[in-house]
């Protein structure tokens, strides 16, 4: 079952007003609405857009039980916007889309978001849009959904084209503004009728400016809204030289002003530091390294800052700063802080990320990760099991820092982040940093670190299916490395150029390069590193028919995956041999193989191999003529490899369940599996699949009496095998010399 997103952020409390603007959004789910089911919420800075939006997607969320997906597009203020590639990756993230299966292009991933919630009733709201550009891809396909969108934009463009129902929200009504205060107030602090409509226009009607005052009011009862209101006259005299004219911002300064005065000079220091953070959201140990301070200071100048709605507070220990505060917190450092003081921030800032960055890959088990960086900010106290945790909250901080960073740093933050973001299947914010990482390098003149970050890109470019782009930089790495004279790295090069090359079609190439990585490994004298190409070539052996060095190979992986106690490269060597013991009849073999395998891949640390082993375990299963435990096996593997995004596992997967019902007897059935194997080799490139669905699809045809198709199939089949120069091009031959 897909899961239910829930993403609304909080409730909005002491919500008043707006009827008939509730009322207008009611009629997008009402026949009432001309069928686009679009809905546009435009107005002001700060005059409650997604104040509103938010209220009214939990007052409707009944109506929508597939879940309600949110996402803050950033369009105004200091942060960059988030463009729509990024926003449809969370969507597919959060309907349950591996990384790694998101497709790379914009169009893509709009068609798949849209394949993903067709038929589903689902709520998506848009909030503080820019674009109608931004905003196009993210709409559903469907009239069973809702699309909320909040802009200042009028974005036209969606009701001519989408016939969106735009909405354009007012300042709140003297009414409605008073009912507010009166709300927030209380009892404490009531003033006099010409007081308190005179604080409703000092703060432009704003809801937040509203909110902020009303909290200075309670703050000191005694002076009420009357004092206030002659305080924010007074300060007006400071601020006009900012004042804009028509713009509420200008006004809601003042409010914003006079509150900061109420603070002490560390805690409207660490306000403004609020200003200087690189992302949408923060925690107190990040605001504490920029500040310079101790995370107990920070935590308790953001108490300060929440209670007087300077901060909002989100789950998990984070904070975040409406865009108007942001804006406003940015103007306040750049007047206060020196350029040095500022760039000084900031790199205490990066340094307590690489620090702790460096300890969460660690503990999250990502090897060679580990950067030595001296850090005088507090950092977590990070368990094994919150490592991971740690960096998916921080992570898109910590991508958008390294854009800014200093070039030494950019390389360091890389080269922490890079196994955490390429087993995560980050790949997009893989390909972001790792090109920055390169980037500093060159500017540094930095041979060693230009190399590998020529191999960690390809790295991530090769998971994107980008193979000739790897297989090129992943080239650039390796002469890279030999001008430095860095052996190991020429190995690594030499081993992913023979993945990549396998994966497009070559595996004679393939054999070359994982040979190359072999010989330099031991060059080295890198033993455990071995196991690595070792097992590659024991897997292209054993898939190009060559049985007896493929044993060779995988004997001696294993002999060195044992020796490191490395349960990674166990689990790789045990699959090689139950693979290949499976291929050559050697049944009983294979199943102990398997059995070893099992507990490492099911409860042990090495789960991304658990679809393969499964497979494996199917197909011996199906030799043995065992169907109900091999269809088990292979429908488990299927499903892991679904969920964690390797369309080439699920391939594999797919073409032996339909060899199996094919042997059963159920052909129809086999066909449709051996074409959804098709598909899914084809997005993931996989050659060697791909002819073993058109060869199984051959077979169904076959035995279902269409020669023709039959025919046609096989010839594909064929043409793909002679291409890759494996056995199963003589078997195929066969079938289509007897239709001859």
């Amino acid at each position: 079952r897909p899961p239910t997103p829930a993403q609304l952020p909080t409730h909005v409390g002491g919500f008043v007003g707006r009827e008939q603007d509730l009322a207008e959004l009611d009629a997008t789910l009402t026949g009432d609405r001309d069928g686009s089911g679009i809905a546009v919420l435009t107005g002001t800075a700060g005059v409650g857009k997604t104040a509103l939006a938010v209220h009214w997607a939990h007052r409707v969320r009944e109506r929508f039980p597939d879940g309600q997906l949110y996402v803050d597009l950033r369009g105004y203020g200091p942060d960059r916007q988030l463009d729509p590639e990024q926003a449809l990756a969370g969507f597919l993230r959060a309907l349950g889309l591996d990384g790694a299966s998101i497709p790379n292009e914009l169009a893509e991933r709009s068609a798949r978001f849209r394949s993903m919630i067709a038929g589903r009733r689902m709520l998506v709201v848009l909030d503080n849009a820019r674009t109608v550009d931004q905003v196009r891809p993210l709409l559903p396909g469907t009239d069973a959904c809702v699309a909320l969108v909040t802009s200042r934009d009028a974005l036209t463009g969606l009701g001519a084209r989408e016939g969106a129902r735009r909405i354009a929200l007012a300042r709140l009504s003297s009414d409605e503004a008073g009912r507010l205060l009166a709300a927030l107030v209380g009892d404490m602090g009531a003033g006099s009728p010409e007081s308190t409509a005179r604080l409703l226009d000092q703060c432009a009607r704003l809801p937040l400016a509203l909110r902020i005052a009303a909290d200075l009011v309670r703050v000191r009862p005694s002076r009420g809204i009357d004092g206030l209101v002659n305080e924010l006259a007074d300060e007006r005299d400071r601020l006009d030289l900012l004042d804009v004219a028509d713009d509420p911002y200008s006004a809601v300064r003042v409010v914003f002003s006079w509150s900061c005065q109420q603070l002490s000079s560390g805690t409207l220091r660490m306000f403004r530091m609020c200003g200087l953070h690189p992302g949408a959201s923060f925690d107190a140990y990040s605001l504490a390294a920029l500040a310079g301070s101790r995370r107990r200071d920070a935590l308790r100048a953001i108490d300060v800052l929440v209670r007087a709605h300077l901060v909002d507070e989100l789950p998990e220990g984070r904070f975040q700063l409406h865009d108007l505060l942001r804006a406003y917190a940015t103007e306040l450092v750049e007047e206060a802080e020196s350029e040095v003081d500022r760039s000084a921030a900031l790199d205490r800032l990066l340094d307590y990320y690489i620090a702790a960055g460096s300890v969460a890959a660690r503990l999250a088990g990502h090897r060679g990760t580990e950067v030595d960086v001296e850090t005088t900010s507090d950092t977590p106290d990070l368990e094994a099991q919150d490592g991971l945790a740690w960096l998916d909250a921080e992570r898109p901080n910590l991508i958008a820092v390294a854009s800014t960073c200093r070039s030494d740093r950019a390389i360091a933050l890389g080269r922490v982040l890079t196994s955490y973001l390429y087993l995560g299947a980050h790949l997009d914010d893989a390909v972001k940093l790792q090109t920055r990482t390169l980037e500093a390098a060159r500017e540094l003149g930095d041979k060693s670190a230009e190399a590998d970050a020529s191999r960690y890109l390809g790295v991530a470019e090769y998971a994107r299916g980008q193979h000739h782009i790897a297989a090129t930089l992943f080239e650039q790495a390796r002469a890279g490395y030999a001008e430095v004279g860095d052996v190991r790295g020429q190995a690594a090069s030499a081993n992913t150029l023979g993945g990549t090359w396998w994966m497009a079609g070559k595996p004679r190439l393939a054999i070359q390069y994982f040979e190359q990585a072999v010989a330099l490994f031991r060059e080295s004298d890198d033993r455990q590193s071995l196991s690595s190409p070792l097992a590659n070539l024991a897997y292209l052996h054993g898939r190009l028919g060559d049985h007896e060095p493929a044993f060779d190979y995988a004997r001696e992986a294993m002999a060195v995956a044992d020796e490191s106690g490395d349960e990674n490269r166990r689990a790789h060597a045990l699959i090689n041999l139950a693979r290949l013991s499976e291929r050559t009849g050697r049944l009983d073999d294979a199943l102990a193989y398997g059995d070893q395998v099992l507990p490492l891949v099911r409860d042990g640390g090495v789960r991304s191999l658990k679809d393969e082993a499964l497979m494996v375990l199917g197909a011996v299963h199906r030799r043995l003529g065992d169907d109900e435990t091999a269809e088990r096996l292979l429908e488990e593997s299927i499903e892991h490899s679904r969920t964690v995004g390797k369309d080439s596992a699920m391939a594999e997967a797919l073409n032996e369940l339909a060899l199996t019902r094919h042997a059963a007897g159920d052909s129809a059935t086999a066909g449709r599996i051996h074409r959804g194997a098709l598909d899914a080799a084809t997005a993931a490139g996989v050659r060697h699949e791909e002819a073993r669905a058109w060869d199984g699809l051959g077979d169904v045809q076959a035995a279902l009496g269409d020669q023709d198709a039959a025919r046609e199939s096989w010839q594909r089949a064929l043409a793909i095998y002679r291409d890759l120069d494996v056995p199963e091009a003589e078997s195929t031959r066969g079938k289509l010399g007897q239709l001859d």
